[in-house]
């Protein structure tokens, strides 16, 4: 059962030049997309831009599976003839930018409703792109489904979202979930760094953020990790926010607010102390310098010293 419009769509909606491949054993190559839709593989994402959400479905009948799992039908399904494995295209209405500065909720949002699918699914969490089966390759034996393409919030129903939608929680680590805690890891790196290349200029701290995100990509992730492609863009985003926000009068305008914040809340602090000392001393007028101390959990020396500001010497308090 195929809709042409379906495959279509997906041909319109493909990168310009995405990735492709007709044997991942070979690795795979950049080519202009009338080339690459003859491959096996495609890019059908772009780096910064979700369009189709891919679940792998490692078992087989797992082109119809979605009906007796009570999930969501595809839109598109390109089957491996041999096993019956196949890859599911859930197409999004509006596409989700993959730019947490700008879009954190909704990529957070995104990658809970794909973490949850993937679990209705039982797909496999170790499929990581970016290619997936290329539906308009004859290679596979290929399905549609639904018609019209889905917003987050038609797919989340019937999903169980769980705890992923918490900003407090790291997400898991697969889709957009690696983009998320990838992002946050790199952008607070970079934050502490970026003091130390603006005498060295952009193009120096650019590649430091690019090497930092390369590395934090293999430890946080290993083989499952972002591909060059996906995280390079993560590191030029970072890279070029930080460094039009972090300049050295900017720096100084947030290191002088935090000061005065931190002030503020040190003499809020004191006037509190002051002022339940000021309280217990007037209530117990004969009490020691000892008992007010521990009745307040202030050192002898704080109790001496308002005391003392107040021009009592070691006699007891009085409110004025």
């Amino acid at each position: 059962m195929t809709h042409p419009e379906q495959l279509e769509l997906f041909a319109q909606r493909l990168p310009a030049r995405p990735y492709c491949s007709d044997d991942l054993r070979f690795g795979m190559k950049v080519r202009a997309a009338k080339e690459a839709i003859r491959a096996r593989y495609i890019q059908p994402n772009y780096p910064w831009l979700l369009v189709w959400l891919v679940l792998d479905a490692d078992y087989p009948g797992a082109a119809y599976g979605w009906k007796y799992l009570d999930a969501p039908a595809p839109n598109i399904v390109a089957e491996n003839p041999e096993n019956q494995h196949a890859h599911l295209f859930y197409g999004l209405q509006i596409p989700v930018h993959v730019d947490p500065h700008r879009n954190h909720k909704s990529i957070r949002y995104a990658a809970a409703v794909q973490y949850a699918l993937l679990k209705k699914l039982q797909a496999d969490p170790s499929y990581n792109g970016p290619l997936a089966k290329n539906p308009l390759s004859p290679a596979w034996t290929v399905y549609t489904f639904e018609e019209f393409l889905y917003d987050l919030d038609t797919l989340a129903k019937g999903l169980t979202l769980g705890p992923w939608q918490d900003a407090r929680r790291r997400l898991p680590d697969y889709g957009l979930g690696r983009n998320v805690t990838l992002f946050h890891l790199v952008r607070l790196y970079a934050y502490r760094a970026v003091r130390q290349f603006w005498s060295k200029g952009y193009e120096a701290f650019a590649d430091d953020v690019l090497a930092n995100t390369a590395c934090t990509n293999s430890a946080q992730f290993g083989t499952r990790g972002l591909h060059y492609s996906e995280f390079k863009h993560i590191a030029k985003h970072i890279a070029k926010w930080t460094w039009e926000k972090f300049t050295p009068e900017e720096f100084s305008r947030i290191q002088a607010a935090k000061l005065r914040r931190i002030n503020a809340q040190r003499k809020a602090e004191a006037d509190k102390r002051t002022q339940g000392l000021l309280e217990f001393m007037t209530e117990n007028p004969h009490a020691t310098n000892t008992e007010a101390m521990q009745h307040l959990g202030v050192s002898r020396r704080t109790v001496q010293r308002y005391k003392r500001r107040q021009g009592g010497g070691d006699t007891p308090l009085v409110q004025i």
